[in-house]
Order: C-alpha cells, then sequence, then structure tokens
C-alpha cells in the first residue's frame, strides 16, 4: 500500500533486499520498528547515512502516553537495553508495569482505571527501540502518525514530524453491490470489561430494535470490506485510552460507514460532529440511537467524510508532502 501511494506520488520506489538497492537512491522510508536498529539493521542504516541516503522513520505503532510521571522507575522501562522478552528481565519489566499502574492511577485518560497495565508491555517496547535508534545517529527524521505520539517523543527530548496515515482505496472503498443491512457493527478483540460494555448496548440496542453485530475473528481483505460495506454504524472502543488509532476509522470511512468512537482527547485530522460521533462510554447507547434514527443526518456524516478521506486525506498526497525536497528538521 505504502509503495503503490509512492508510486502514485511520483517516486521511483525500491523494496529494500540488500545494500545494492542504494544507488540512486535518496530516501531509506521504515515503517514501524521491527528490527531496525538491530544487529545486521543497525549496520545497514549506518551504510544508508554515509552514502546520504535521507533515513525517514515513521512509527505506526503505539507509544506510551505523553504524561507519564517523571520517575526512576519509567526510566528503567524506557532505557534501551537488552531484549526484555525472557527470563529475569521479562519479570521484572512486568513488575514495573504494576508498579506503574499506581503511578498513572490519577491521569486524565485513566480516570476509569480499567487498563491493564500489562498492555503496557507493546508502546513501551516500541519507545525503546525508537529512542535507542535516535539517540545512535541511526536516523534522521522520525514522522508520527498521531500528535499523542508526537508529545510523547518530545517528553523524552526527540523531535517529529505529525503525519496522519492517509486513506488508500486498499482499505476499503464503497461497494454499490452490497446491501446496508447491519445496524452497528464492533469489530476486534474481546477481553472482560470491552465484553460488559457491549452486552450492555447490546441489549439497549435490541429494546429499541436495532442489533449488535460483534465480530471477533480475523477479518481481512474483502471479508472486512463487505462487512463494513454493509455497516451503517462502525462502534469504535477505546484500545489504549490515551490514543485513538486512525487505521480501522480509515477503514470504515472509505466504505462509508459512519464511526460512533468513546471518547477520546486527540483525534486529529478528524473532528467529533463532522467526521463521527464521540461520548463516553456510558452514552453510546443513546449516541447510536440517535444516529440509528436519524438517517439523513447519518448520511450526511458519511458522505463528508468519504469526501474528506478520499480527496485531502490521501496517502499519496500525504507522502508527496513530506518526502519533496524543503526544510529537514535538525538532529539533536
Amino acid at each position: 500500500m505504502a509503495m503503490d501511494a509512492l508510486h502514485a506520488a511520483g517516486f521511483n520506489v525500491t523494496e529494500f533486499k540488500g545494500e545494492a538497492d542504494f544507488k540512486d537512491s535518496g530516501y531509506l522510508l521504515m515503517l514501524g520498528v521491527g528490527e531496525w536498529g538491530i544487529g545486521q539493521h543497525g549496520d545497514i542504516l549506518s551504510a544508508a547515512g554515509e552514502r546520504g541516503i535521507r533515513r525517514i522513520f515513521w512509527q505506526l505503532e503505539t507509544l506510551p502516553p505523553h504524561d507519564l510521571p517523571s520517575s526512576r522507575l519509567v526510566n528503567f522501562l524506557l532505557r534501551p537495553g537488552p531484549d526484555r522478552s525472557k527470563g529475569l528481565r521479562r519479570l521484572f519489566e512486568r513488575l514495573g508495569y504494576q508498579y506503574l499502574a499506581r503511578e498513572i492511577a490519577s491521569l486524565p485518560w485513566n480516570r476509569d482505571g480499567v487498563f491493564d497495565p500489562r498492555r503496557f508491555a507493546l508502546p513501551f517496547r516500541e519507545a525503546r527501540k525508537l529512542i535507542m535508534l535516535w539517540k545512535n545517529n541511526l536516523i534522521d527524521e522520525i514522522l508520527v502518525s498521531q500528535e499523542s505520539r508526537q508529545k510523547f517523543l518530545a517528553s523524552r527530548g526527540i523531535p517529529s514530524r505529525f503525519m496522519p496515515f492517509g486513506y488508500h482505496p486498499i482499505l476499503g472503498s464503497p461497494r454499490t453491490d452490497v446491501a446496508r443491512d447491519l445496524d452497528v457493527v464492533f469489530l476486534g478483540t474481546l477481553y472482560e470489561k470491552r465484553s460488559l460494555l457491549l452486552d450492555q448496548i447490546g441489549r439497549s440496542l435490541s429494546e429499541h430494535g436495532y442489533q449488535l453485530t460483534v465480530v471477533d475473528r480475523a477479518c481481512y481483505g474483502e471479508d472486512r470490506a463487505r462487512l463494513l460495506n454493509r455497516a451503517k454504524i462502525l462502534l469504535f472502543l477505546r484500545n489504549y485510552p490515551w490514543e485513538m488509532p486512525r487505521m480501522r476509522m480509515l477503514m470504515a470511512m472509505g466504505c462509508k460507514a459512519m464511526i460512533v468512537a468513546e471518547s477520546f482527547a486527540d483525534t486529529s485530522p478528524f473532528r467529533p460532529g463532522e467526521h463521527f460521533a464521540m461520548s463516553p462510554s456510558q452514552e453510546l447507547s443513546n449516541t447510536l440511537l440517535s444516529y440509528l434514527e436519524n438517517d439523513q443526518a447519518r448520511q450526511e456524516i458519511c458522505e463528508r467524510t468519504y469526501a474528506f478521506v478520499s480527496q485531502s486525506l490521501r496517502l499519496d498526497g500525504l507522502l508527496d508532502g513530506i518526502l519533496r525536497p524543503g526544510s529537514v528538521p535538525p538532529h539533536s
């Protein structure tokens, strides 16, 4: 998808397979941390830098919240080092997240106290690798797809540029051969507290003659596009409460399904009330019912949002704007 968008923007793109691909290259664009900066990949990044290739890292995965307390524990959990997925390192990290849960008890995004601290493992792992890449001068610039991630990096003294993930038709597009016959769809992983909320919403909708469809299995490609084209509304629940992932939103918006989401602080570039609806968890049922009972208001939001993502938020246009020659923030 990214390669297709770059081609559409007029770039010559080669999927990296070896240092021979550096010939005549001006950019090395990396998506996600993965194994970059570790072992051989670190040597590759160094070699690219020596050739004057601009190494751009686009952070697409969750990072920790920006308002973490300043503490030795947080510094320990963010300190780059050996793999912590095994043995004592893994045990110490798990204990660290349990203690961190006490330190974050008063933060605004954690006011309901339902966040499982074990789920800190992914964002902290991503952060450690990214901090290591930057401090070892293995990347020249960081792009972030959410402003909350930009704030986190800034809290660690690392500059970045905000570029939302853009729309590409492969994410989903309107279908004329599919009836929009599903009232509300939830697509995602189930766990205890989320299941309780969905049960409550499902009962409330049923009392008014509507149905909630829960899909907690793997759903990709054509199956997902067909499902979202059948949905009048996609219910979007918080995963990491300090940030609002945009990928699934783009999938639904591209299929002209309306989004009704739990409350988030960071929604850019989407605006509540204009591109989607947002409300606290205890009010989601009423919000869903209000749009199920007002087809015109729902359809107006869907059409306006589809025009926005398919015209102003195209992935090729965003990449073109960020990669064309211009000012580059200095590496500090």
